[in-house]
């Protein structure tokens, strides 16, 4: 039986810049058996996490803040653990505290995810083998979040940022892309959104060269491209096994998007050299296609 202190230490979580293809990752880690949470979104986003850590003003805190929130995150998943005054205290002061980001800017939907968490962690312990997450954000509290939990394994899915450039879901450029990585405050055009996408990426990388055996890069068109392969590394990276008709469900769940290769009827008109030879760098294609009265 695992010991609950290592278990609650070790959780396995999923992010990466919004659209990547985190929701596939989502489901095949459920399918392998890891509690993925259960106040989730469509998408499968761990709704909790977003509460507590999709706040820029968590970037800085102090270290004890900090814990107090992975506290509360942790004893609301794992269960078994009551909450401390001042953690109690916490979550009714995150209730006054906004943040301009989708359902995180409405009071009564705090409120709800407040009391969930509180219930949550009254109940007694769950029956858990692995337990984790998936939130897109996560990779922007990862420096601190490898530190808070030290057995954690963390899969940052990563999309070409070319297509991405132009998808509808630049949540994340519009909240982050200043803050963090300086960018024009409110531009989400494809250019600066492929900056942005370069930006997390390298941020990413670099916090990875800390988490020796704890990262684990997925290429998302690689996935969709040949899923077998990559699957059988990830599988052994979570330190699990699956039998043959286990990695066959799990390759019925990669479902290649129609938007993969969108970027090439648009031209490289619209973005900076250096941020095409980054994304090729990652290993993506960047090839376009000729359109009638522009250079490719």
């Amino acid at each position: 039986m695992t010991d609950k202190t290592d278990l609650m230490s070790s959780p396995i979580a999923a992010g990466g810049v919004g659209g990547s293809g985190t929701r596939v990752v989502q489901n095949i880690l459920a399918r392998l058996g890891v509690s993925m949470g259960t106040d989730l979104n469509e998408a499968g986003d761990n709704l909790w996490y977003t509460f507590l850590f999709v706040r820029p003003s968590l970037r800085t805190a102090k270290p004890e803040l900090f814990r107090h929130h992975v506290n509360l995150f942790t004893k609301a998943s794992c269960g078994g653990v009551p909450l401390t005054e001042g953690e109690d205290k916490l979550l009714k002061l995150l209730v006054t505290m906004p943040v301009d980001h989708g359902p995180m800017a409405v009071p009564d939907w705090l409120q709800t995810k407040s009391d969930a968490i509180r219930r949550a962690a009254s109940l007694g312990p769950k029956n858990l083998t692995h337990w984790g997450w998936k939130e897109p954000n996560t990779h922007i509290m990862l420096d601190r979040l490898a530190v808070a939990f030290p057995g954690m394994r963390y899969i940052h899915i990563v999309r070409n940022g070319l297509d991405m450039a132009f998808s509808r879901n630049q949540n994340q450029p519009r909240l982050w892309g200043n803050a963090i990585y300086g960018l024009p405050p409110g531009r989400v055009d494809p250019r600066h959104s492929l900056k942005h996408w370069c930006r997390a990426n390298h941020r990413a990388l670099q916090i990875s060269k800390n988490m020796e055996g704890r990262f684990f890069l997925l290429n998302f068109d690689e996935l969709c491209r040949e899923p077998g392969p990559v699957l059988d590394q990830l599988v052994e990276f979570l330190g699990m096994s699956a039998d043959a008709q286990k990695m066959k469900d799990l390759e019925a769940l990669v479902r290649p998007p129609e938007t993969i290769g969108r970027f090439k009827s648009r031209g490289a008109k619209f973005f900076d050299a250096e941020d095409i030879e980054f994304v090729a760098q990652m290993g993506f294609d960047t090839n376009f296609d000729t359109v009638p009265g522009q250079r490719a």
